[in-house]
């Protein structure tokens, strides 16, 4: 099987987390790798190491206080090697000024956190399906590239 791109959740909410891999595993992708603290996504983020795909970010921006996913956020654009990473703001703040600085931060997406378990669930299989699916495209027209 061809190389996938990673996948990284920060989420302080377990259950989250354990969707989000649920999800990823629907689509046969690697196993996510997850933070449930602002610290212990800094830290995934200190050591990632450069992948021939760049990995894909979900955070949540309410973890122990309400600017420590900004935090995760602004660490991820300023590495180099995830500069333009995409990163997936899912969180249940629907303010219209953190929507809007999420992405003045570089956000490449912004979730809103669904109430119904069952909502949520087709969210989550809906982004990593979507994800999965542009990276999939992204590596055959690389490859149509080197063939012609």
């Amino acid at each position: 099987m061809a190389s996938q791109f990673q996948l990284f959740a920060v989420d302080d909410n377990q259950s989250t987390i354990f969707d989000i891999r649920k999800a990823a595993a629907k689509k046969k992708l690697p196993e996510v790798q997850g933070a449930v603290s602002e610290k212990e996504g800094l830290a995934l983020i200190s050591k990632f190491k450069r992948n021939k795909l760049p990995p894909v970010f979900i955070v949540d921006l309410q973890l122990s206080d309400d600017e420590s996913g900004f935090r995760i956020l602004q660490a991820i654009r300023r590495k180099p090697a995830l500069r333009y990473a995409p990163v997936i703001i899912l969180t249940s703040t629907e303010d219209q000024d953190t929507i809007n600085r999420s992405y003045k931060l570089g956000a490449t997406s912004y979730v809103i956190k669904e109430d119904n378990p069952k909502q949520f669930s087709k969210v989550l299989d809906d982004l990593i399906a979507y994800w999965s699916d542009a990276s999939m495209h992204d590596r055959a027209m690389r490859k149509a590239q080197r063939a012609s």
